[in-house]
């Protein structure tokens, strides 16, 4: 069966709450794709962080989308589950909207997809990366690969300052002995 690729779509990711939003309890604005002459979507959403007496952390969106000629607007909200970094502070994840039957799903995830009128999770949408599908034995992609492995290997020469510490080959000279392995196999 086919799998539609999730890097294509639009998504909203949750590195982007901690960068955006640190110290703020609720903000509110818009978020954009395309540019002003085609703007494929525009999304006006709230993060609501507060925590109230049994308040829950909160993104709420709304947006409009076209089915069959009409415009129809979408509001909905999406829960944030936190969980405590071992350095301190909070990390947010989504709480997955949609439902499968009538169960909801609440996947905890790092990325919200939209797959044309609703975000969720990758697992109900059924979607792959591109890099699962890759053919990575097929000549031509091996060949790319060597070409990388090249690259990688000259950085790796250029900040290596040690070759051994105290008798033992350094990580770097490792990585470095490791990709010149991968490359003896390529065949041209």
């Amino acid at each position: 069966m086919y799998k539609r690729e999730a890097d294509g779509l639009l998504k909203i990711e949750n590195w982007w709450i901690a960068r955006k939003f640190k110290g703020c309890a609720y903000y509110a604005s818009s978020i954009v794709w395309g540019d002003e002459d085609n703007e494929r979507l525009r999304i006006n959403y709230e993060f609501d962080l507060r925590q109230d007496s049994g308040y829950r952390p909160e993104l709420r969106l709304s947006y409009v989308v076209v089915e069959d000629g009409e415009k129809r607007e979408i509001r909905y909200t999406v829960y944030l589950y936190e969980s405590a970094l071992h350095f301190g502070g909070t990390r947010y994840w989504f709480a997955c909207p949609l439902y499968k039957g009538q169960t909801p799903c609440a996947r905890r995830i790092g990325v919200l997809y939209f797959n044309g009128r609703y975000f969720g999770c990758r697992h109900c949408f059924d979607l792959t990366y591109q890099s699962k599908s890759a053919n990575y034995s097929a000549p031509s992609s091996i060949q790319l690969h060597s070409i990388d492995w090249y690259v990688r290997a000259q950085r790796l020469e250029e900040t290596m300052k040690r070759k051994t510490w105290r008798g033992k080959k350094t990580r770097k000279k490792r990585q470095l002995l490791k990709l010149y392995q991968k490359m003896s196999t390529v065949k041209w």
